[in-house]
């Protein structure tokens, strides 16, 4: 039996395997065929992104910098890799966070840590210390960044969200 002080409510943002998984295979045989194929058309078939996984060391950095930088919250962004840029497919989708506090007005802003007063002597900081933890590919990663996850492809959990799981 459960003791029921020992329990945590689910949080309000719960949505549940259902509605996940029809928001997974909409994504996946709507866009993402799309977005692979245009990123096939000059070169050999590459399939885009499905997931990106973030390690709990990464989202604890989040919550560090969100109380240090008395943030209010995080934007994510999609972007898309150049060029011979950290070894993925040009034009494979990424996630970009960005952390956002609320300006006079009450309107989310994006937080730019280069426009930050302190931004010099932590970046410095910083080039010394490498991520606690290694990436999937081998590679560590600074403090400062925060487009470090592992995307899929190339780095893929062989199951995705269903409702039978």
């Amino acid at each position: 039996m459960i003791n029921q002080q020992t329990v945590q409510p689910l949080p309000s943002i719960f949505i549940g395997k259902d509605l996940i998984s029809q928001r997974v295979n909409r994504y996946l045989s709507g866009k993402h065929p799309i977005l692979s194929q245009a990123l096939s058309v000059d070169g050999p078939p590459r399939e885009d992104t499905k997931s990106i996984w973030y390690a709990k060391e990464h989202v604890q950095t989040w919550l560090n910098e969100i109380q240090y930088l008395n943030a209010d919250g995080m934007r994510v962004y999609f972007g898309a890799y150049g060029d011979n840029e950290e070894g993925r497919p040009p034009g494979q989708l990424c996630l970009l966070v960005v952390l956002t506090r609320a300006d006079a007005d009450g309107f989310q802003q994006d937080i730019i840590l280069e426009n930050e007063p302190d931004f010099g002597v932590r970046s410095e900081g910083a080039q010394s210390r490498s991520f606690p933890g290694s990436g999937p590919f081998g590679q560590s990663a600074k403090p400062k960044e925060y487009n470090y996850g592992a995307p899929c492809p190339p780095v893929c959990n062989p199951a995705r969200p269903t409702s039978e799981n």
